[in-house]
């Protein structure tokens, strides 16, 4: 009998030389005490002209386990004392949402970026469940003056995004995802339409699922999915002719283990305006994110999509 394979995320973080830190230590052991609600991870590269960040890796959550996951994320926002200033109700306002309207939760980890003078942080994503606009028009308009007063139509998802860094800092983030059929309807495309440009649409309406980020600590982003959470079909036209591949396959040329995973490629973001301009084969910033190991859901041989595709992502 060959020994058991160690995880490929341990493998990754050391071949990469990933420093040990308070915060990537509470992210393993939030890992290993939720390991009961897992549904797989990923890694992602952040790539810049002149710089690689290869320390940013990515815990999700299964759906339908929503006791259990906020027992165990509840004590990881313990831990690291994540207090949501900026959201109204605070951190009882944090944990309500959780408990009773999280759909799925993600937890991401960021080594520090020493070129943006960013340190470390522990990133918690709270997946709502679909018809939240209540929580929309209630706690999370409020958190972005650019966000517009009517929540987000057709068949969306929002995201709750909270950032701790290992300063102390905490920000917030509003992501909403939409699947590929929702580029399709116009009141979709014009909510969309202040942070991104009719390329960016085209673009995005290619892909099974995108999502558009406002952020408060760093630069609004948009992303296209490749292979989104709960999706196992791999024979998207997006896979063959994105034109975000260019620099996605230019990317993967600097970076060998990267290159190696491709066929696992899940999620791409780049800065909004990025995708309103024909892609170069470097952007100022690019996000690839890749799934490791196996999902829970392949590793019980169940191969088909889930119910309406889970799209919720981050980035």
């Amino acid at each position: 009998m060959s020994p058991p394979r160690q995880r490929e995320d341990l493998e990754l973080a050391a071949l990469f030389g990933v420093p040990t830190e308070p915060l990537l230590t509470a992210f393993h052991r939030f890992g290993d005490r939720a390991a009961d609600v897992h549904e797989s991870s990923e890694w992602s590269w952040k790539f810049a002209p002149d710089a690689l960040l290869r320390n940013r890796i990515f815990w999700i959550g299964a759906a339908g386990q929503r006791h259990a996951t906020a027992n165990h994320v509840s004590w990881l926002a313990d831990q690291v004392d994540l207090n949501p200033e900026d959201l109204d109700g605070g951190r009882d306002r944090w944990n309500t949402i959780l408990a009773e309207r999280t759909d799925r939760v993600t937890i991401g980890y960021a080594g520090a970026d020493s070129a943006a003078g960013r340190p470390p942080a522990l990133k918690f994503y709270l997946s709502l469940e679909p018809r939240s606009d209540d929580i929309y028009r209630q706690h999370l308009r409020g958190l972005h003056d650019r966000l517009p007063a009517a929540a987000p139509p057709g068949p969306c998802r929002l995201i709750l995004v909270y950032s701790v860094y290992a300063d102390g800092r905490i920000s917030s983030r509003v992501y909403v995802l939409w699947p590929q059929s929702a580029l399709a309807i116009e009141d979709v495309r014009q909510w969309m339409s202040p942070f991104v440009g009719s390329g960016a649409l085209s673009v995005a309406a290619g892909h099974p699922s995108s999502g558009l980020g406002v952020k408060n600590d760093t630069t609004d982003m948009l992303a296209v999915s490749f292979l989104p959470t709960g999706f196992a079909h791999r024979g998207h036209p997006a896979r063959f002719v994105s034109p975000i591949l260019r620099p996605v396959l230019f990317a993967a040329g600097r970076d060998p283990e990267l290159a190696r995973r491709l066929d696992r490629l899940t999620w791409v973001a780049a800065p909004c305006t990025e995708f309103d301009q024909e892609f170069s084969y470097e952007l100022t910033e690019l996000n690839i994110y890749v799934r490791i190991d196996a999902s829970r859901r392949e590793r019980s041989g169940d191969t088909k999509p889930e119910a309406g595709v889970a799209i919720d992502r981050r980035w």
